[in-house]
């Protein structure tokens, strides 16, 4: 479901509203840490992002290489946007495929960064 809704959204067929909602009702999978959070890259210029995925299948293709494997959870879009996801975090979701989508902070916080919005907004 969410495959085809990030293909829609690419395409102008989708607005970020409704891409939002599928997700929040989407599994999301992520490589585990230590200690309770999420694994967040620092790509400079303030910008920061995790990586997530709707399958478990794209999780391990994406981690195929690392030793002995990787651990992983799973839980709600809704929760990874409400609970989860630290202030100032953009998602990198599904990073290997073709539905592949970046969602910057400012359009899944828009108050947070001055309510940037993409153009098929």
């Amino acid at each position: 479901m969410f495959a085809s809704a990030a293909a829609g959204f690419r395409s102008g067929q989708v607005r970020l509203p409704v891409l939002l909602t599928v997700l929040r009702v989407t599994t999301i999978y992520a490589r585990r840490p230590a200690r309770p959070g999420l694994f967040v890259s620092d790509v400079g210029a303030d910008k920061r992002w995790t990586f997530v995925f709707t399958t478990l299948d794209g999780l391990a293709q994406h981690y195929i290489g690392e030793p002995g494997g990787v651990d992983y959870f799973s839980t709600t879009g809704a929760d990874l946007l409400d609970n989860l996801l630290p202030e100032g975090v953009g998602l990198l979701i599904d990073p290997d495929d073709d539905h592949a989508l970046s969602l910057p902070v400012a359009w899944l916080h828009p108050a947070s960064d001055g309510g940037g919005m993409p153009p098929s907004s």
